[in-house]
């Protein structure tokens, strides 16, 4: 009995003096991935590079896992969870974390572009959640097997076991779909249940469902099961030989270099001279002649709808264009409908110009196709137009939450950094302008009470500048609170190259002001000042207290070092008057929004 109360005394001595001992905190969870293949990689939170995946790597709460167009990736993010990564993905873990009350956690995860199959292999209890986000849905999984995609501004949902609850962006409920349906999320979170089809499904989750149909047939073999795999398995082998007629199709020469191929004008022998005695062979072998030549090229864009008008430049050396072929004599292409012609640049030339309705419509997803010209004299010349190089803007998330003392300056400016010089997508002048289409495609909510659609206000701003776009709000959020950030695809493009955004960007970050490091083994024996970075989000600095003591005047020192940042340099005189002590400083900041005031904890602990 004396041992146990001495331990229930050192319990309560405990929770005094060390906050939140006696209210446990969630800790983050590690993931990690079980199987990779082709090309894949990861953008590790807090890392500046992408990494190449590997079996067995650790994923945390704001990795980012990429795959290329032949990568997959398998990964568990608990005992009971398994996510399998298709190819063409880019997949952020926003939140892994362990509830500290119960054997339950939180998973969300963001979808920004192709394709994920999710296996839950037991129903989820107590205030465990799941869910994954993509620009158009939020999707709560209960228990299930499913597979998402989102492509094009849309989101589908296919359901093989169980229930996946749909909800909109703004927290309303959307469509719930079970077992053996689908749905397609549009823009607005609708989206209509109907019977699942195979059809739509990507390949590898089609070969995941086939292999799972086989373990289960080991086990309880039965007429329904067989004919569901043979299903199966018949649109496998459909979309395996569509993917790789497609791939045969695109495969072309890497380079971008212009090929040419033709035959020298035919003569008549009476031009070649003398033709008698065995003199004068010049006749058989005629001077060279000039030829015509490309003098310049464009390239196309990859995207069929982003495609515009393509210039080639010739110099026709004397000769003049008679027609021209697409791919090496498949087609004649009609002058005004696939092309017009133009003067070159100087005397002697003639430019091509492929208009872009042909781009668009007449050569598919291709990446390069040729075109065959002929010439009144006999000659043809082969030219390989190639697709260019895209430079689309993307949110460099990386960026963004390493240096958010730098992107998120006080609670009511969010700057959001790209990879390309960025202004707005406007397409139709007349109509739209910089500020509606940046409002239209940035989507804002304020996780207050619920998750709550920001509606931008007369005064709120949505501006560009250089790489960055930038909000500021009338009116702040509160301290503590959360914030989530989508800029939907195709709002905005290069300033150099009108590339547009091709996938949306999201970032989520929470506005509590932190400590850097916010516990520290004090050296007893140094004379140094501990510093002490805190990240203030531009929320006032109010006062510092010391936990159980009083703090004296030359205890320590604060100062701002810009308008998102404090440091906090706490001087020997401190360490000493509290030599062999565990304490905690409290760093209070009014929240002016809000009302009232918030405090952030910094553990100091001595060598026992």
């Amino acid at each position: 009995m004396r041992i146990v109360k001495s331990f229930l005394s050192l319990l309560l001595i405990m929770a005094v003096i060390i906050p939140g001992f006696a209210q446990a905190k969630d800790t983050q969870k590690v993931g990690k991935i079980t199987a990779v293949s082709g090309s894949t990689e990861v953008k590790k939170s807090g890392g500046k590079k992408q990494v190449k995946a590997f079996k067995s790597m650790a994923i945390t709460q704001g990795d980012t896992i990429i795959t290329g167009r032949n990568g997959k990736v398998n990964m568990d993010l608990d005992s009971d969870k398994e996510v399998i990564i298709g190819p063409n993905t880019k997949l952020v873990i926003s939140q892994l974390v362990q509830n500290a009350r119960a054997m339950s956690g939180k998973t969300s995860m963001s979808l920004l572009g192709g394709s994920v199959m999710v296996k839950v292999k037991k129903k989820l209890t107590g205030d465990s959640r799941f869910e994954i986000k993509t620009p158009t849905a939020i999707m709560g999984v209960m228990g299930t097997q499913f597979v998402m995609k989102y492509e094009r501004n849309t989101s589908f949902i296919g359901v093989i076991e169980g229930t996946v609850a749909v909800s909109k962006l703004d927290g309303t409920p959307g469509p719930s779909v079970h077992a053996n349906e689908q749905a397609y999320v549009n823009p607005s979170g609708d989206g209509v249940p109907e019977a699942l089809n195979l059809n739509n499904l990507p390949l590898f989750a089609l070969e995941q469902y086939a292999e799972d149909i086989e373990h289960m047939l080991e086990n309880n073999p039965n007429p329904d099961l067989q004919a569901l795999k043979e299903r199966i398995e018949k649109v496998r082998k459909e979309k395996q030989q569509a993917q790789d007629d497609e791939q045969e199709g695109e495969e072309q020469p890497e380079t971008s270099t212009i090929i040419h191929e033709g035959t020298s004008p035919s003569r008549d022998k009476s031009d070649r001279g003398s033709s008698g005695g065995g003199g004068g062979g010049g006749g058989d072998n005629p001077t060279p002649v000039a030829k015509p030549t490309v003098v310049s090229q464009g390239a196309f864009h990859p995207t069929p709808n982003q495609r515009t008008d393509l210039s080639i430049e010739l110099a026709l050396a004397g000769d003049s264009l008679k027609e021209i072929f697409y791919s090496t004599g498949e087609r004649v292409l009609e002058e005004g409908t696939d092309y017009r012609l133009e003067s070159g640049t100087q005397s002697g030339r003639q430019t091509i110009v492929v208009l872009s309705s042909f781009l668009q419509d007449g050569i598919g997803d291709r990446n390069s196709f040729d075109l065959k010209l002929t010439f009144t004299s006999g000659y043809t010349l082969l030219v390989t137009v190639k697709a260019r190089e895209v430079k689309s803007p993307q949110l460099d998330t990386e960026e963004f939450y390493n240096n958010m003392h730098v992107y998120v300056p006080n609670n009511r400016t969010f700057i959001l950094p790209f990879t390309t010089s960025i202004k707005s997508n406007v397409v139709d002048e007349l109509t739209e302008n910089d500020i509606s289409v940046l409002r239209n495609g940035t989507n804002l909510w304020r996780n207050d009470d619920g998750r709550n659609k920001h509606d931008w206000t007369e005064n709120d701003r949505i501006t560009t500048e250089g790489n960055q776009l930038k909000i500021e709000l009338e009116n702040g959020v509160a301290i503590g609170k959360s914030v989530e950030v989508y800029v939907a695809e195709n709002t905005l493009k290069n300033t150099q190259t009108d590339d547009i955004q091709e996938e949306a960007g999201f970032v989520e970050f929470s506005l509590s002001p932190f400590a850097t490091p916010d516990s520290i083994k004090v050296d007893p024996n140094s004379s140094k000042d501990i510093v002490i970075n805190i990240t203030s989000f531009g929320y006032p600095f109010d006062r510092l207290e010391l936990e159980g003591g009083s703090l004296e005047e030359n205890d320590y020192e604060i100062s701002p070092a810009g308008s998102n940042l404090m440091v906090l340099k706490l001087t020997p005189h401190l360490i000493g008057r509290l030599y062999g002590q565990r304490f905690t400083l409290l760093t209070y900041f009014r929240d002016e929004v809000g009302g009232g005031e918030y405090p952030i904890s910094i553990e100091l602990q001595f060598p026992w």
